[in-house]
């Protein structure tokens, strides 16, 4: 059987994340021990930081792409994906077996590879995806290249 332990991941400000804040307090209610691993950047609720099942394990945002020349976004994208993939790979591997991975969508690069690998690789823990949008219908909106567009909707659809 699977142990009672779960990763509530949120690439992004845990603080400013309570939908996944929830997640890990509905599943620390219920007796899973839970490890919220995201940006620690803002103050989570009290709730998440009084909760005795929980605990936060940040992890660095490492460094913010930028926007323009449009040359650079393109040349750097892959390497901050690859930054934040180690960076999350480190903390989930580092906190122990699991029971069960959570993740949010969007952001899915590199989380849904990241918690998909480990899930397979490391702990064969169930992966669940709270699904609330397409990461790929973001980034339509930002200017970025239409070629990376449609490779992180084939990402993540697949």
């Amino acid at each position: 059987p699977r142990p009672k332990r779960a990763s509530v991941i949120v690439l992004g400000d845990i603080g400013r994340s309570p939908r996944m804040c929830n997640h890990a307090v509905s599943l620390a209610d219920e007796g899973w021990s839970v490890d919220l691993i995201g940006y620690a950047e803002s103050t989570p609720s009290q709730r998440v930081l009084q909760h005795p099942r929980i605990r936060i394990r940040p992890i660095s945002p490492g460094w913010k792409l930028p926007k323009r020349p449009k040359i650079l976004y393109i040349l750097l994208a892959p390497l901050a994906a690859l930054t934040r993939a180690y960076n999350l790979a480190a903390v989930i591997i580092g906190s122990g077996r699991k029971g069960i991975i959570l993740v949010q969508n969007p952001p899915g690069i590199p989380t849904l590879a990241v918690a998909r690998l480990t899930t397979w690789l490391w702990d064969g823990a169930a992966l669940v995806i709270d699904w609330h949008n397409f990461g790929y219908s973001i980034m339509q909106t930002t200017g970025a290249p239409a070629f990376l567009v449609s490779l992180a909707r084939a990402y993540e659809r697949a």
